[in-house]
């Protein structure tokens, strides 16, 4: 460990110890240190913790301003203070309404991209149901629910642009501007190799945090069916990153899983012989899926159905699926960067701050039983 190592993690190791302003006076000549050795600070941030649990209520102002410097200034350990202070700081948030920490907490959070707001409430409730009432949710994916890691269907255009110069058309950015479905027709007829071109996409991408979360509620049966639109094998991988094994999946008719399952419906990048769905088709609905959700609503009938980042276009996924889910399953709740806030069935959110959100109040509730 070099000098400059060693001097960073003994600031850390006086956090705890000394008065949270004592810290605060030393954390911004500390930050370029953090810049050069962020894993030190991933290491060590979760000191921070013990003003919050076990120190005096005067350290909180300060602890937060330290945290708030932290986070905004070594990007890298903004994970970490999730995970170690996120259900914490979440527990403080009515005690401090009207206090100075309120506004220092939503300034922390506003830079965790956990911002505070009125769907808290939905996420809260959401955790709930699955924690103290064991009833696993239904997940619906769609584009938008890999956005941070993968581009969304019509933001592929540089996948798209080599394809169509590669089949001849002589103003690829002037056909995606002006006729997008002849485009995906091109694509279509072209499908092996748009499938080379995506998989290579895809090999250089990896898990983002939403796609861990989700692993992690299939494995635990928080999840009874993870429903998804999407190509990439990002939720697979961060399966098999998490728990050494393959996640149970289902990509074509045949017998029902016994456990929770990652059903594929529009194609799956790990089978590029078998058949996808490409934008303007007419997409389609495995019967052994239907039978299973309904099973599912007979012996044990979830309390909520998310959709996230799926745009719910298809006609036969919406009468065959979407529409039978509204009927038997009391809350269907819609999480999108574009949703109308003025509608009351979603929330406007990405998939990655929704899942992070939902994580802390899981770890909440747990707690609490």
């Amino acid at each position: 460990m070099s000098f400059m190592e060693e001097r960073l993690t003994r600031f850390f190791s006086e956090v705890g110890r000394l008065h949270a302003s004592n810290v605060l006076q030393d954390v911004p000549s500390y930050v370029p240190l953090m810049k050069q050795h962020p894993q030190i600070a991933e290491q060590e941030v979760h000191r921070f913790r013990h003003y919050f649990t076990e120190a005096p209520a005067h350290n909180h102002l300060d602890a937060l301003k330290c945290l708030i410097i932290i986070a905004r200034e070594i990007p890298p350990v903004r994970p970490r203070i999730i995970e170690n202070l996120g259900s914490i700081l979440y527990e403080y948030r009515p005690l401090w309404k009207g206090l100075p920490a309120y506004g220092r907490l939503k300034e922390l959070l506003e830079v965790l991209e956990l911002p505070l707001s009125d769907e808290d409430e939905y996420v809260r409730k959401l955790a709930r149901s699955i924690i103290t009432h064991r009833r696993p949710l239904v997940l619906i994916i769609g584009a938008g629910f890999s956005y941070d890691t993968m581009p969304v269907t019509c933001e592929i255009q540089p996948l798209l642009v080599q394809l169509l110069r590669e089949v001849g058309v002589s103003s690829p950015m002037q056909m995606i501007r002006e006729n997008d479905e002849q485009v995906w027709r091109i694509v279509k007829d072209n499908s092996a190799r748009f499938r080379d071109m995506f998989s290579g996409w895809c090999a250089r991408t990896y898990p983002a945090p939403q796609h861990k979360i989700v692993a992690k509620m299939l494995h635990d049966s928080q999840i009874s069916h993870l429903i998804s639109f999407n190509w990439d094998d990002l939720i697979e991988r961060a399966y098999m990153d998490e728990f050494g094994e393959s996640v149970s999946k289902v990509v074509n008719e045949g017998s029902i899983p016994e456990r929770a399952s990652l059903w594929k419906l529009h194609g799956d990048v790990t089978n590029l012989s078998g058949e996808w769905v490409f934008p303007y088709g007419q997409g389609y609905v495995l019967n052994n899926l239907i039978e299973s959700l309904e099973r599912t609503i007979a012996r044990n009938c979830p309390q909520f159905v998310l959709i996230v980042g799926y745009s719910e276009w298809e006609k036969v996924v919406h009468a065959r699926l979407v529409r039978p889910l509204e009927d038997n399953i009391p809350t269907v709740l819609r999480v999108r960067p574009n949703w109308d806030e003025k509608d009351p069935g979603g929330i406007r959110e990405t998939a990655k701050r929704f899942f992070e959100r939902l994580k802390i109040y899981f770890e909440m509730e747990a707690k609490s039983h």
